[in-house]
Formats: structure tokens, C-alpha cells, sequence
């Protein structure tokens, strides 16, 4: 069953989304693959962040969809407008097993934390929102509109949690999801990854004593990952920070200061973008480049 579900959401995939291609690293960078990492932060002003909130809200989806649309939005900007976006996105999973510890030793199993990355597809193609009164679909059916696109994406979001938690969080690897798409071997999955930082929090509430490392700044070996930090005890008018991590060897800090930019101003257009507001309308550029 997992299996056919893997194959239904990556059909026609056939290749990794990838950004436009970034500028050449410097001469002699040659490091190694660990000092590569480098991170620059989004900028996400306070007003900005209680749009995103009062967003989710009112179109009854989770933060992190929201987060997750001014994402994908940003890859299929940069990526040539394509109609289905590929990257991967952090799947913290229960488990029971204690690290060091067998089940003759005695030891109590402690509830833990396994972070795995999953394939996340989110579709732009109008087709898919028409519906039969093409409710979906913005002025004269063209374009999609945002509250279908949340709603879709959410359910999306929803399906892969749900997947990832079935069976005790057992769930396929990487690679034996890859082998239900038409991706080849050669490449991987997918060059990009999102990290939801809310999820790890939640499990380790349950087993304080289970150290997870933050720093996913150096610990993700995919070209470009977006960090979400959300807090959502805090009072503070932004309860999240976003960290754009990427690889130097592939990217200039230009590069990735430019894609910082862009998805702040996503993020921007989202706070108080309309329901009926279009996808493919939401500003990318800044208002002093346009």
C-alpha cells in the first residue's frame, strides 16, 4: 500500500526540481563537503509573520502549510515555471528504540526522535483545480487561487504525515521511495529539502531527556534546505526564524542572499494576499526591483 502511494504521487517525475543555475564557486574551493555549509537568514518582519498566522487561520490549514506554499512558490519561480514541484520536507517519527541499548540489556526504551526526509509534490498545473465549476481557478479561469492552493497543499501535507506514521513510523527509505518514481538512480530524489523545526519540539515534550541536534545548518547534505524554528509557546510577534542553509560549492553567498530576498518577499505577499488572490500573482521580486 505504501508502496502504491509512493508511485500515485511521484508519477511523471522524472527528474529532481532544480533552481536556476547558480553562479560558479570561487577558484580553490575545494573544501570539504562539511565546511561547505553555509546559512543566511530570511528576513520575516513582525507584521509579515501575523499575516502568515492569521492566514492559516482563516483558511483553516497549519502554519506550516503556509510556509510550505511560499516555498514551493519560490522553487517553481526559479525553476522555470514547472507545473510540479519535487523537494523533500523533514518528517520527525516516534520510535522506541534507545541508542546503544538491546532488548537483553534491561534498559527502558526511551521515546526518540528520527528525522527523515520524505518526497513532497505540490502541483501548479490549473487542471487539477478546475473542478467541475472551476471554483478553483482565479478571473476567467486562469491562474489558481490561493485558498484552493492551500487547501490542496494541506491535504498533501496531511497524506505524507500520515504516511510517514503509520505502521509504528516504519516507512520506506529514500531510495525504495525513489524506485516507485521515474527518477533515475544516477540522481537524487530531490536537491532541496524544508525543515519544520515545531515537529521536533512536540516529540521531545514527551522525553526531555532525548537530545536532538538543531544545527541543521551542517547535518543536511541536499544543495539547498530551508530551516523553519517555530516556537510556538513564544509571545514574540515572529515565534519563527528561516535560515536558508546551502552548499558553497554550488552557490555564491549572492546566490543565496538573492533566493533569501525572494522568499521574504513571498512570504510578504502572502500576509495579505486575498483568498481569491492568484498563485502566480504573488510578488518576487521587491517593490524597489520592480
Amino acid at each position: 500500500e505504501e508502496k502504491r502511494f509512493w508511485r500515485e504521487t511521484l508519477r511523471e517525475i522524472r527528474a529532481p526540481t532544480r533552481l536556476f543555475k547558480a553562479s560558479p564557486p570561487a577558484a580553490g574551493g575545494g573544501e570539504a563537503q562539511g565546511d561547505r555549509r553555509q546559512a543566511v537568514q530570511v528576513r520575516l518582519e513582525a507584521a509579515a509573520a501575523a499575516g502568515l498566522q492569521a492566514l492559516a487561520q482563516s483558511h483553516q490549514v497549519s502554519l506550516e502549510t503556509v510556509l510550505l506554499a511560499a516555498w514551493a512558490c519560490l522553487l517553481q519561480r526559479c525553476s522555470g515555471g514547472e507545473k510540479r514541484v519535487l523537494f523533500g520536507s523533514l518528517l520527525a517519527q516516534p520510535t522506541q528504540h534507545t541508542p546503544g541499548a538491546d532488548a537483553s540489556s534491561g534498559a527502558a526504551p526511551l521515546v526518540g526522535c528520527v528525522r527523515a526526509a520524505v518526497p513532497t509534490v505540490v502541483d501548479f498545473n490549473e487542471d487539477k483545480y478546475a473542478g467541475d465549476d472551476g471554483a478553483g481557478l482565479g478571473e476567467n479561469g486562469v491562474g489558481v487561487r490561493l485558498d484552493a492552493f492551500l487547501r490542496r497543499l494541506d491535504a498533501t501535507v496531511r497524506a505524507t504525515r500520515e504516511r510517514g506514521q503509520q505502521a509504528g513510523g516504519a516507512t520506506l527509505s529514500i531510495s525504495a521511495i525513489q524506485q516507485q518514481s521515474e527518477v533515475a538512480a544516477e540522481y537524487s530524489l530531490f536537491e532541496s529539502l524544508f525543515v519544520w523545526d515545531d515537529y521536533t519540539r512536540g516529540l521531545l515534550d514527551a522525553a526531555a531527556d532525548v537530545a536532538v541536534s538543531s544545527d541543521h545548518t551542517t547535518n543536511w547534505q541536499y544543495p539547498l534546505v530551508l530551516v523553519v524554528r517555530h516556537d510556538a509557546t513564544s509571545s514574540s510577534p515572529a515565534p519563527y526564524d528561516l535560515t536558508l542553509s546551502y552548499d558553497a560549492g554550488l552557490w555564491q553567498p549572492k546566490d543565496a542572499q538573492r533566493l533569501s530576498v525572494y522568499l521574504s518577499t513571498l512570504l510578504a505577499g502572502l500576509s495579505t494576499a486575498a483568498p481569491a488572490q492568484t498563485v502566480h500573482s504573488l510578488p518576487l521580486l521587491p517593490e524597489d526591483e520592480v
